[in-house]
């Protein structure tokens, strides 16, 4: 957060500077830069989420293949343990 905090005080202090110099150009320019920054930085944690979201779906399908497993192996152990003489099923 510092490094982010320091990058928009840094943005702010140009833009500042520019406005101070009457200088329009340079400042649609910066201001067009950190826009396009902003952009970027969205797309950035937009595809970090979609990355978390398909590594949550894994570990859920993984979670639900290895449940699957066990009931199938618990079915088969109760299956074969045989049943004491004299007791019902």
């Amino acid at each position: 957060a510092s490094t982010s905090q320091a990058t928009a005080a840094h943005d702010i202090a140009t833009a500042r500077s520019l406005m101070l110099k009457n200088d329009t150009d340079g400042l649609r320019e910066h201001l067009e830069n950190m826009h396009k920054a902003a952009q970027i930085k969205t797309e950035q944690a937009k595809a970090e989420l979609a990355a978390a979201d398909t590594a949550n779906t894994h570990a859920d399908t993984h979670a639900t293949h290895a449940d699957a497993a066990h009931t199938a192996v618990k079915m088969l152990m109760d299956a074969a343990t045989p049943i004491p003489s004299g007791q019902a099923a």
